[in-house]
């Protein structure tokens, strides 16, 4: 079971330009070590430019920041892919659990990670890989029903994320339990993990997030279509 990353190649950038400055531009854009490139809509999408890796609206709408918090430069680093190759409900799975983890104040451990979470190949999502609990559903994600997500991109520097150019992962490099019952962390990770939580709930905390990530005090609109909390 493979997760083929390629078959993302050749498809048409479809991210309108004043969407990437009003979501992206104008919220990440202040840090110059970002490094955003954004393509014309009418552009394919064949290779990253050099240096960089593609990242697509819906990540950032669902809680990865730019640079890439630690969390995501540890789990993209450890299981060999890049963030195309996770689907947006994934990634707001990872943010969930990280403020989990702050909140009870456990540092973040990729061990964790595969204690709470397994991995499974959906052909239907292009090669991505979806992330679900492997004793619940965890973090209830609500689906945004945006089927053609993949195609809004743009690309941003590595910052951390060891390769440009991703490779296809075998599910060995998956298999694994992650924290053991010996652990002194395993009583607060199974409670995490045998629990269903609300993605909505941490999601509400967005918008603070990324004003405290980027220190931006001033008063700007952050995906003001998603929920009222």
């Amino acid at each position: 079971m493979w997760a083929d990353y390629h078959v993302l190649r050749g498809e048409l950038c479809i991210l309108p330009q004043h969407t990437f400055k009003r979501e992206v531009l104008q919220v990440w854009g202040a840090d110059p070590e970002v490094g955003l490139e954004h393509l014309s809509e009418t552009e394919n999408f064949m290779t990253s430019p050099k240096g960089k890796v593609a990242v697509c609206l819906h990540h950032l709408r669902g809680g990865m920041f730019l640079p890439f918090q630690p969390e995501f430069v540890n789990v993209l680093n450890h299981f060999g892919i890049v963030p195309m190759q996770l689907p947006p409900n994934a990634v707001t799975m990872i943010y969930c659990l990280a403020k989990e983890l702050r909140r009870r104040q456990i540092p973040w451990d990729v061990e964790i990670f595969m204690a709470v979470f397994r991995w499974e190949v959906n052909p239907r999502l292009r090669g991505c890989f979806v992330l679900k609990g492997r004793f619940c559903q965890v973090f209830k994600v609500r689906d945004t029903g945006f089927a053609d997500w993949y195609k809004q991109f743009f690309f941003v520097d590595l910052r951390g994320v060891r390769f440009g150019e991703p490779r296809r992962v075998g599910e060995g490099r998956f298999l694994g339990e992650g924290v053991g019952f010996e652990d002194p962390r395993f009583r607060e990770v199974d409670e995490i993990r045998i629990c269903v939580h609300d993605a909505e709930d941490y999601l509400c905390d967005l918008e603070f997030d990324v004003r405290e990530y980027t220190g931006e005090s001033c008063q700007f609109v952050l995906f003001s279509f998603r929920r009222g909390c």
